[in-house]
């Protein structure tokens, strides 16, 4: 499956994931689509530059976006979703995130 789906010359849909809750999001199953997330979720161990992962929250209650391990906008703490709120977190390199939304 592409990354996008493209339609009369122009791009207009991402694939969507249901994660469920506690998962760790992985390269291969996450990046680059829209994630609809269970509960609180995992940004990798590992990451390479411009890897990006958009998170939405449709639950009833906050979701928290661990940083497991890495810095996410500079900072040591994990990030939380809103309920009916999105984040997006790009990797800028090795082990460090900025999330923006």
């Amino acid at each position: 499956m592409p990354l996008y789906q493209e339609n009369a010359n122009h791009f207009d849909l991402l694939p969507t994931v249901s994660v469920s809750a506690d998962t760790t999001l992985n390269r291969a199953t996450h990046a680059g689509k829209y994630l609809i997330c269970a509960g609180n979720i995992a940004l990798p161990s590992a990451s390479t530059a411009g890897e990006h992962y958009t998170i939405l929250n449709t639950t009833g209650g906050d979701i928290t976006v661990s940083r497991n391990g890495n810095l996410i906008n500079g900072a040591t703490s994990n990030i939380t979703v809103a309920t009916f709120d999105a984040l997006s977190c790009v990797a800028i390199g090795s082990d460090n995130w900025i999330a923006v939304g």
